[in-house]
Formats: structure tokens, sequence, C-alpha cells
């Protein structure tokens, strides 16, 4: 018995085939690239956060070290009394503030600070998916708050999280979960 193959009748399907991995493999080089551009641009942010995160606690150790009471410093030149004190006054931001995710990337748990004026009548945070699925919705109250969110459940990725008010998105922010 003699066997053969009908190269002209699986040629074609095996075109299709390639076809259709050469567009998933294009497809999956845009994801990667949305991907790593997420990355750096969250990175960028973290590095800002960082920053800012650092100067403020050296205000707040100024405060601290300075603010709280008068310190005496003896001048050894002319053996006088020297008095110092600074003076620092914090308040609240003027308007509608979120903060971002921190820590961020986290382990399994997130905190977010907020205020918001009495002027607003319905405020919200909504925890999306990078695809856009709605994973929570927690309603604000007005003023200065912070809010702690379990992570645990979620699966490794990047999310975002919207500040809605009045219905409209005010700001949008990403968290990374990892581990």
């Amino acid at each position: 018995m003699i066997y053969s193959i009908a190269y002209a009748e699986i040629v074609v399907p095996l075109v299709k085939a390639i076809q259709e991995l050469s567009i998933t493999v294009d497809s999956l080089k845009i994801n990667q690239k949305t991907t790593d551009s997420l990355q750096t641009s969250t990175i960028n942010s973290l590095l800002i956060h960082q920053a800012t995160t650092d100067s403020l606690l050296l205000v707040l150790q100024n405060c601290c070290l300075y603010g709280a009471t008068n310190i005496t410093n003896q001048n050894n030149v002319d053996q006088k009394e020297v008095k110092t004190t600074q003076e620092i006054k914090l308040t609240l931001p003027a308007g509608i503030y979120m903060s971002e995710a921190y820590p961020n990337p986290n382990n399994g748990k997130v905190e977010i600070d907020y205020y918001l004026p009495s002027t607003v009548s319905s405020a919200q945070i909504i925890f999306t998916d990078m695809l856009g699925n709605v994973i929570n919705e927690i309603k604000l109250v007005n003023g200065y708050g912070t809010i702690s969110v379990d992570t645990q459940d979620l699966a490794i990725g990047y999310y975002t999280f919207s500040l809605v008010i009045n219905g409209k998105v005010y700001d949008t922010k990403k968290m990374i979960r990892n581990k």
C-alpha cells in the first residue's frame, strides 16, 4: 500500500493558521507597548510622589523640631541666649483632592486620602481593571477622609480608581497589585 500527502489540500489551512498567529502576535506586541508605557508613567508618577513625600516629611520634621517650642541655643562667641522659632501653617486643600494609592505597588492593602468641600453633593471612588470592568464603588462623605482598600483577592496587575463627583469623572489614578 502506498501513502501520499495531498499538499494542495493542507497548504491553504496552514497559511490561514499562520496569518491568524501573525495577527495574535501583532496584538500582543501592541498590548506589551501599552503595558510598558503605563509602567513607565506609573514609575515616573511614583518618583514624583516620593519626592513630594520626602519634602513634606522634611517640613513636618522641621515643624516638630522648631515650631512646637522655642529652642534655646548658646552662642559661644558672646554667651547670649538666642531663641529661634519657626511658624508653619498647615491647611486643608482648597478644593477637591484625591491622593495616589499608597503603598503603590501594594501587596494586599492600600489607602487613599481625599478631601471634598461641603459644596459637593455626591461623590464616589470607582475601581476598575485594565479592561474597564468595574470592581467596586465606594461612596464618600464630605470633608477630609481616608479609605482603606483590601486588594488581597485581586490578580497581580494594573488597576485604576476614579473620583466621580455628581456623575462626572473628576480624577483618575493608577495602582499596581503585586505578589
